[in-house]
């Protein structure tokens, strides 16, 4: 029986017809349309499925970023759609090698593989099974984790269930009418975005949980309460064991109750998440005309039933967020969501074992992982190149249940953590081409991602560089996107 990185890359030879007509232009209905203009790198993919015509002027030029250029035109207009040609090959692996080689060399520990996402074929690799540091490119095996288990339209919901029964008065005969309910209990669900404020449209508010709280309890008669707030979802420890606490202004202790990705709006994490979020909640019912007393920790009775619900935004565009923004809180709480999925009791170390028996079957794991957290702050983690390269093959394999592990990604100079990169010489042709996830710790520059190149190919890459002096920190992370520019100005066929 063939292994799983076996059947993964025949899973993708399989796909290789329908790669650029579906999953590329998925994204360029997403993206392209949305805005009334096909971004550059989306046009070449297209071009590669005999869809639009030979690659003329990109509609975002490489000197779009540049300081003196002027900005891009509303007006835009993509190239014309021409009679379909025959697909050329997978490119020339000698020659992909001669453009990596051109970017040049950097010091330290190195890993790279680039793929050919229509073959699933490996076109360049070297050191791709050594265990490295990941940093954040860990999140894209956290959240094609998430996705794997739970799917790209499931919603994390926070609720309130009355926390004591309906107990009738102490005179009244069975038959009475139940006493108004004294106690509640907000119950965490591991929303990571749950809203703090008035209610919204793209996702639960405590503001719209507390105006339904507050509905159900004054039709049961109820005007004042006590206040639980229950985050047993998660268990084990709030804070990574292995997060140095100079990381208290990069993630905040992990719970299953928190507002606005558990950041306040000066920027400051709470060093209590869930008690902030439920001190909200019951100033939001007192608004209502509810009176709350004490707020506390607590559990909700085994079987209660919700008075009030309010749910996340999809989870996949909790996954584009969390890779175009990198975000830390985010990725804790999906990592610990995979654990909830499997069965398992949402903490960090069952979060581990969960993604690995999602991940494995699908061929992005290896006995080298290790995945001490999901946000890729822990210098403990490894994780080989050539594994990332495969989780993001599962973006581009035309399931679309991990569609957003692409349509999250950053682009070169233009948007998200690459917004103000790709600006050495060197880098231009990335700019505008290059999509990808980025990750830095002190000493450890990671990217990794895809890039339609010059030719048309679709390519899947990941590079990393661990433990080189801090003084070429700057010349690492510039390393890496003159490799990703390579790829993306190769005529490689």
């Amino acid at each position: 029986m063939p292994d799983p990185a076996t059947r993964s890359a025949g899973r993708w030879a399989l796909r290789a017809a329908s790669l650029a007509a579906a999953s590329v232009l998925a994204i360029a209905l997403l993206v392209g349309f949305a805005t009334g203009a096909l971004p550059a790198g989306i046009q070449g993919a297209a071009r590669a499925a005999g869809l639009v015509a030979p690659r003329g002027a990109p509609t975002v030029a490489p000197t779009l970023f540049d300081e003196a250029a002027p900005g891009p035109s509303a007006a835009a207009t993509p190239d014309p759609v021409l009679p379909a040609v025959t697909p050329a090959g997978p490119p020339d692996a000698d020659r992909v090698r001669e453009r990596l080689a051109a970017a040049g060399r950097t010091g330290g520990q190195t890993g790279a593989v680039v793929i050919d996402a229509g073959s699933g074929e490996q076109v360049y690799a070297a050191d791709g099974d050594r265990p490295m540091i990941p940093a954040s490119t860990l999140k894209l095996l956290t959240t094609a984790a998430v996705l794997g288990a739970l799917g790209p339209e499931h919603r994390f919901a926070t609720s309130v269930v009355l926390g004591d029964g309906a107990e009738p008065a102490a005179d009244a005969t069975p038959a009475a009418t139940p006493a108004p309910p004294r106690r509640i209990v907000l119950v965490g669900g591991g929303d990571p975005y749950l809203a703090g404020g008035d209610p919204r449209t793209d996702r639960g508010s405590i503001g719209e949980l507390a105006g339904e709280t507050a509905e159900a309890l004054k039709a049961a008669g109820a005007t004042k309460v006590d206040l639980d707030f229950d985050t047993s979802l998660f268990a084990g420890p709030a804070w990574n064991e292995t997060w140095p606490d100079g990381y208290r202004d990069q993630v905040t202790p992990i719970s299953a109750l928190w507002l606005d990705g558990g950041v306040r709006s000066d920027g400051t994490r709470p060093g209590d998440p869930a008690k902030e979020a439920a001190d909200a909640f019951a100033k939001a019912l007192r608004g209502s005309g509810i009176e709350v007393g004490k707020v506390a920790a607590g559990a909700a009775p085994d079987g209660a039933e919700a008075i009030a619900r309010v749910e996340s935004m999809p989870l996949a565009l909790i996954v584009e967020r969390v890779i175009s923004t990198s975000d830390n809180n985010a990725a804790e709480i999906l990592l610990r969501q995979v654990s909830v999925a499997g069965g398992g009791d949402g903490s960090f170390a069952d979060g581990e074992a969960a993604a690995a028996r999602v991940l494995r079957p699908l061929g992005a794991w290896s006995d080298a992982v290790r995945m001490r957290d999901g946000s890729g702050l822990s210098r403990e983690n490894r994780l080989p190149t050539e594994v990332l390269t495969r989780a993001l093959g599962l973006g581009v394999s035309g399931d679309p249940k991990f569609r957003s592990l692409l349509t999250g990604m950053s682009v070169a100079g233009a948007e998200g953590t690459l917004r103000q990169r790709f600006v050495e010489d060197g880098t231009s042709a990335g700019r505008g081409e290059v999509r990808a996830k980025t990750g830095t710790l002190r000493q450890v520059h990671t990217l990794a991602g895809y890039v339609v190149a010059r030719d048309g190919t679709l390519l899947v890459f990941a590079f990393m560089v661990n433990n080189d002096a801090v003084q070429n920190d700057y010349a690492n992370r510039t390393w890496l996107e003159k490799m990703s520019a390579a790829l993306a100005g190769c005529g490689c066929r």
